[in-house]
């Protein structure tokens, strides 16, 4: 398949918010998004299907639910990545002899490419996103510097522990900061710069089918891209520049951007500031008593407390204040339960 040259358009953003009772109208609506399918229930004037969420660009990012018991069946996705997180419920991925389970502790990814069937519960209220095939698989071949024959196809379950758990509240912040109508995500640029992130974490970090050429790819990096990334990891309290870069690297800054972009899919800042929020989101995750989401985020290099704030919610729809204290509470928990005695 030859890699598509991708032209800068206006993007228009289609905001989504529909409900429909009757299976047949679920069933189009969602042809629309993920292709054809067929949509399956034992109790059909039980459903109530609801879709909000956003269409922008490569991706439609939103929440869904059918509220009864619904199957879905398909021979192949054609032109999409459909990936979701149940908030709520689970849902049963079948394929071939294979099966997962997917809940609000592992995500799923269906690939196109084969026939499968999907189960969801009454209760099942899920996170939903839809990648194009097209955006990704032009990714990849960014990323791989070569055409793509044959489909990505994906491992199905993610678990949330490790990076992937980070992807998913990446997209739950993009989906609250696309909805304000005073955000700038979706201007071409900006919006062009987050979905590009999104794509090249999601193949650099869920298995599939061309992870080892990949990984073999981003082993070839050129030597100072290492030093800087283990610079950058030993420096996160330090407020470096483009200008520390450069003179770190001593390469050109064109080169430094186009080689930052081609292994990482972002700017070096970028990469930086995320490295970053992975260390405080961590930090805070794990927080220990005797810290405070000050010290954490000062430890980290973020010295404007404001503006880290706020971007932080941005990030990961809450406020790092809200996560310092979850950990505090889940802490607490641990140690009542461990202080329990024995009946």
């Amino acid at each position: 398949m030859k890699r598509r040259q991708h032209k800068q358009s206006e993007l228009r953003k289609e905001i989504i918010n529909v409900e429909f009772c009757s299976t047949t109208s679920a069933r189009d609506w969602m042809s629309q998004i993920c292709g054809p399918h067929e949509l399956e229930t034992p109790h059909p004037h039980h459903l109530r299907f609801h879709h909000q969420g956003i269409r922008l660009g490569h991706l439609a990012l939103g929440m869904l639910a059918y509220e009864t018991d619904v199957s879905i069946k398909t021979d192949d996705l054609l032109h999409s990545y459909s990936i979701s997180l149940p908030i709520s419920g689970t849902q049963q991925f079948e394929h071939l002899k294979s099966c997962v389970e997917s809940d609000a502790e592992l995500g799923l990814i269906i690939s196109p490419g084969h026939p499968f069937r999907l189960s969801l519960d009454a209760h099942c209220r899920k996170r939903q996103v839809r990648i194009s095939r097209e955006a990704l698989e032009h990714k990849l071949a960014t990323l791989l510097n070569r055409d793509i024959t044959r489909p990505v196809i994906f491992e199905p379950g993610i678990p949330l522990n490790g990076e992937m758990g980070l992807w998913w509240h990446t997209i739950g912040s993009l989906s609250n900061m696309l909805l304000n109508p005073y955000s700038l995500v979706d201007h071409n640029t900006i919006w062009t710069a987050y979905q590009d992130i999104l794509l090249s974490l999601l193949l650099q970090h869920q298995p599939h089918n061309y992870s080892q050429q990949l990984e073999a790819r981003l082993l070839r990096r050129p030597d100072y891209l290492h030093e800087l990334v283990s610079m950058m990891e030993e420096m996160l309290d330090q407020p470096l520049t483009l200008a520390d870069l450069e003179r770190t690297a001593g390469v050109a800054k064109k080169k430094l951007y186009h080689d930052f972009h081609h292994f990482y899919g972002c700017s070096p800042i970028a990469y930086f500031r995320e490295l970053r929020f992975r260390e405080v989101r961590r930090r805070l995750l794990n927080a220990q008593r005797h810290e405070s989401v000050s010290l954490i985020a000062l430890d980290c290099g973020f010295s404007q407390l404001g503006r880290f704030a706020k971007e932080y919610q941005q990030r990961y729809n809450e406020l790092p204040s809200f996560t310092f204290t979850q950990a505090m509470a889940s802490t607490a928990t641990e140690l009542r339960s461990r202080a329990r005695p024995w009946p």
